[in-house]
């Protein structure tokens, strides 16, 4: 069983370091856009497939509905990901006003 470490910490935090910064590059409106039109055409061909099955029906929209899944997640990482960045940065604007003003008011 793993032990809750620094060392551990610092290792595990590695990837999803990686992961942020990957996340910070996607393009999430398009990506939006493209899942929204892969949801359109999976929705589509379930319906058609109703009228003329295939063998390995069920499979192929197990494995469509788990990437558009993804997609879905990715993008929803991407959002969080900007949204970290735009709260840091709102802390960091404050942190400076609230120094400012104490200096201004000599605390």
């Amino acid at each position: 069983m793993i032990k809750l470490s620094y060392k551990n910490s610092e290792k595990a935090a590695k990837p999803i370091q990686k992961m942020m910064k990957l996340a910070l590059k996607l393009d999430i409106d398009y990506l939006s856009l493209a899942l929204k039109k892969m949801r359109e055409d999976h929705n589509m061909r379930e319906a058609a497939l109703i009228l003329n099955p295939h063998p390995f029906h069920n499979e192929s929209q197990n494995l469509n509905s788990a990437k558009l899944y993804q997609l879905n997640l990715l993008i929803e990482i991407g959002q969080n990901a900007n949204r970290i960045l735009e709260l840091e940065a709102s802390l960091k604007g404050a942190k400076i006003n609230e120094q400012d003003l104490n200096e201004m008011f000599n605390i």
